[in-house]
C-alpha cells in the first residue's frame, strides 16, 4: 500500500492551467504516432502484394506503430470530456441556427467549414462508443450494444501504481530496488499489451488519424484570438466555458482531462517501445529518470481526482453484461482498487 500521498509526491502544487501552446504540442505528438501507425498499415498491404520488400521485423514494427496510435487516441479519449470537439460543434451549432448573436468575424469561415464536415467525422456518440470499446466507459455513456473494455482502468492502474513503488523502491534502496516489483512490472505491462492488442487493429490507425485532424482543426477555432475577445476568455478554457454557458451545458475542469490525456498517451507509447524488452529476461524495464515514472504518477492522481469528482456529481451507471472472453468480467474495477491509493 502507498502510504505518501500520490500529490505531494507528483507535485507541490496544483499545476498552472494548460495553455494553447501544450495542446498543441500534444496533438502534434497524437497526430505523428497516428501517422506512422497508418503509413505502416499501407506498407504492410503493400508488401503483401509482392511490391515492396519489408525487412524481418516489419510485422513487429507495425505491432509497435498501432500501440502508439492506441496513445493517440488515449489523449483522444480524455479531451472529448474536456470539450474540444464538442465545444467547437456546440458553437457552429449555435451559429448555424442564429442562435449566437454575437459578431463571429473572422471565426465565422473556419467555423462554417467545420460545421459542414460534421458528417464526415464520426458524431458524438460514435465517438463514446469507439472510446468505450478501448479504454472502458468510466466517464462516458456505455455504448448500446453494451462491448466496452472495462478492463482497462483496472490494468492502467495496476501498471501506473506498479511504477510508482519501484521508483519509490530506487529512491529508497538506491539502484538496488527489489526484484519482485519489477516482476511485478513486468507482468502488468504484459497484461496492459495484450488488453490493448485485443483493443486495436482495424480501422484503428485511419481513426486516430481523424480524430487527431479533428481536434486540431477544433482548437484553431476555440483558441482564436476574436473569440477570445467575445468571451472574454483568457485561454481556450475560458472559451470552452462561455460556449457552454450559451448552450445552458455543464461541465467540470477540464484541465484534469488532459493531464491524464498527455500521461496516458506518454505511458502507452513506452508500452509499445518497452515491448520488445519484455521478451527478453533481465533486460531494464524502467530506470532512473525515465519519463515514464512522472507520467504514471500523474496519471494516477490525475484519474483518482476525476474518481472523486465523478462520485461526488453523478449516480454511478450499471455496468454493461460481462462479455467475457475478449474482456473478460465486464465489471468495472472495485473502488477498493483507488482506495489502497491513499490521499
Amino acid at each position: 500500500m502507498i502510504h505518501q500521498p500520490l500529490f505531494a509526491y507528483a507535485h507541490a502544487t496544483q499545476p498552472p492551467p494548460a495553455p494553447e501552446e501544450v495542446l498543441d504540442q500534444l496533438l502534434e505528438d497524437g497526430s505523428r504516432h497516428a501517422a506512422a501507425a497508418q503509413a505502416s498499415v499501407f506498407a504492410v498491404g503493400l508488401d503483401m502484394l509482392g511490391d515492396i520488400e519489408l525487412p524481418p521485423s516489419a510485422a513487429t514494427q507495425v505491432d509497435r506503430a498501432q500501440m502508439r496510435a492506441l496513445g493517440a487516441l488515449y489523449l483522444a479519449a480524455d479531451l472529448e470530456p474536456a470539450g474540444i470537439i464538442s465545444s467547437a460543434e456546440t458553437l457552429s451549432s449555435l451559429a448555424s441556427s442564429g442562435a449566437l448573436g454575437i459578431d463571429l468575424g473572422p471565426v465565422a469561415g473556419p467555423l462554417h467549414a467545420f460545421w459542414r464536415k460534421r458528417h464526415q467525422r464520426p458524431d458524438p456518440s460514435e465517438r463514446s462508443a469507439f472510446y468505450a470499446r478501448l479504454f472502458g466507459v468510466s466517464y462516458g455513456p456505455i455504448p448500446a450494444d453494451g462491448v466496452a473494455n472495462m478492463a482497462f482502468e483496472a490494468r492502467m492502474l495496476e501498471l501506473c501504481e506498479a511504477i510508482y513503488r519501484l521508483d519509490e523502491q530506487q529512491a529508497r534502496y538506491s539502484n538496488d530496488a527489489p526484484s519482485a516489483n519489477t516482476a511485478r512490472i513486468r507482468s502488468a505491462a504484459r497484461g496492459m499489451l495484450g488488453n490493448l492488442s485485443r483493443a486495436g487493429g482495424g480501422i484503428t490507425p485511419f481513426l486516430a488519424t481523424e480524430l487527431m485532424a479533428a481536434l486540431k482543426e477544433a482548437l484553431a477555432i476555440l483558441k482564436h484570438p476574436h473569440l477570445r475577445g467575445l468571451f472574454a476568455a483568457r485561454d481556450v478554457w475560458d472559451v470552452i466555458a462561455g460556449i457552454r454557458r450559451r448552450a445552458r451545458m455543464t461541465g467540470g475542469d477540464p484541465r484534469m482531462f488532459v493531464d491524464r490525456g498527455r500521461a496516458g498517451m506518454t505511458i502507452i507509447v513506452w508500452l509499445a517501445d518497452a515491448a520488445e524488452r519484455l521478451r527478453q529476461y533481465g533486460q531494464p524495464i524502467v530506470g532512473r529518470g525515465d519519463p515514464v515514472i512522472p507520467a504514471a504518477v500523474e496519471w494516477l492522481q490525475a484519474s483518482l481526482t476525476i474518481s472523486e469528482l465523478h462520485a461526488r456529481t453523478q449516480a454511478p451507471a450499471p455496468p454493461p453484461p460481462g462479455q467475457g472472453g475478449l474482456w473478460g468480467q465486464g465489471n468495472t474495477p472495485p473502488a477498493s482498487d483507488w482506495a489502497d491509493l491513499g490521499v
